[in-house]
């Protein structure tokens, strides 16, 4: 969950940071959190594109970054040259991490949701999906 950890403070958005666009609700519980996080990623893309308006801004999900033929095309729509690595590379993972940063039980009791709680957050984030 945002901001709860030392391991999770790296990421790039906290609930307190001061460029924020949003922020979370006082108490905010992790299920909350997350839903600020991803709104929070929203305001700001939007936030950009109407900063940078002659920018083009493909919209694509992580498959299809992993489809050749469709980066290929998104390159094409860039007006960028693709390289001779880039269908090597393309589809496969480059940045896996072999060892996470060590916690603290304390730490890692924090991350943790009883079970109960993990069945309520799960139902919770599929009912905001749809």
């Amino acid at each position: 969950m945002p901001g709860t950890s030392e391991s999770n403070r790296t990421w790039y958005l906290i609930p307190n940071a001061p460029l924020n666009l949003s922020t979370p609700v006082i108490g905010a519980k992790p299920y909350d959190l997350c839903k600020w996080y991803v709104e929070e990623i929203d305001l700001r893309a939007e936030d950009y594109k109407r900063k940078f308006p002659k920018i083009t801004y493909p919209e694509c999900d992580l498959e299809q970054l992993n489809d050749y033929n469709y980066v290929l095309e998104m390159f094409k729509d860039l007006g960028l040259k693709p390289s001779s690595e880039l269908q090597e590379i393309c589809g496969r993972s480059l940045n896996k991490r072999d060892e996470w940063p060590k916690l603290s039980l304390d730490e890692r009791s924090n991350e943790i949701l009883m079970s109960e709680a993990r069945k309520e957050f799960r139902k919770e984030v599929q009912q905001w999906i749809q």
